[in-house]
């Protein structure tokens, strides 16, 4: 019948442990499967994250929250003079050949 899948014993009706994680805005202690922070209300669940400075967006987001900035711009990879590989854009040598990259 209905209560035939109930748990009986030790921790009967307790939610499952699901592990504990750390909010990245708080630093405060949430449950793994956590979507937003109980204590500050960051959202966990990331869906989207701004390719300028790396906040979280909401999946409808047209502009960056935190700067502003247009949901999927991102900087352009820096190209080394020397040896052509693309770093990142905040890099200042090259990753390759150890080359100072050019703002």
């Amino acid at each position: 019948g209905l209560l035939a899948g109930l748990q009986t014993g030790t921790g009967a009706g307790q939610p499952r442990d699901t592990g504990q994680q750390y909010c990245p805005e708080c630093g405060l202690s949430v449950e793994t499967m956590a979507r937003f922070c109980p204590h500050c209300g960051h959202q966990l669940l990331v869906l989207r994250q701004c390719g300028i400075c790396g906040k979280n967006l909401s999946p409808k987001a047209k502009f960056c929250p935190a700067c502003g900035a247009p949901a999927g711009q991102t900087h352009a990879p820096k190209i080394c003079k020397e040896c052509g590989s693309e770093n990142r854009p905040e890099a200042v040598y090259c990753n390759q050949c150890g080359g100072e990259l050019q703002g």
